[in-house]
């Protein structure tokens, strides 16, 4: 329930946004062409397809069997770059690719921080910060394996929060 399909034409300018119906269908008439069909919906993969009508009424139905997305955790540590010390109650935050804060928290007595329950398949952010150090950043995209994401700070330059 509540998959949008975007629909676009490969040759044309077609573009369309559906949603299926309560039994993951979607029938619909289209011109004659090539047709992208993507399927959407929170916390599912999103589904590929690619179409192709050949004559004129033609009708096109959309199964989209979408798959729940994988969680994983992001974990690590946070060192002074200069000590290689653990860096107690330095800040992480994590953001997604349109730089929105998902999640922050602050490094244990071991310097180690986590982000559980991650969807995968997304371009993510990482940010470390402690007063003293420069703040780091590292970008990825999370597959289903998880990420480790260690940071090592250069001392001495304060970071704005």
């Amino acid at each position: 329930a509540n998959t949008k399909v975007k629909i676009t034409g490969v040759a044309s300018n077609i573009e369309k946004t559906e949603t299926l119906d309560e039994n993951g269908l979607l029938t619909i008439e289209l011109p004659i062409g090539r047709y992208k069909i993507i399927a959407l919906a929170k916390g599912y993969k999103s589904r590929h397809l690619d179409t192709q009508i050949v004559k004129a009424s033609q009708t096109q139905t959309v199964r989209a069997v979408l798959l729940e997305n994988v969680t994983v955790t992001i974990w690590g540590r946070v060192f002074s770059k200069t000590s290689g010390h653990a860096l107690k109650n330095a800040v992480v935050r994590l953001y997604d690719k349109d730089n929105n804060l998902i999640a922050k928290t602050h490094t244990t007595q071991w310097g180690s921080y986590r982000f559980d329950n991650i969807p995968t398949d997304f371009n993510y952010k990482v940010s470390a910060c402690k007063i003293g150090y420069h703040k780091k950043v590292s970008v990825f995209t999370l597959d289903g394996d998880g990420k480790v994401k260690h940071f090592y700070l250069p001392d001495y330059c304060y970071c704005l929060y």
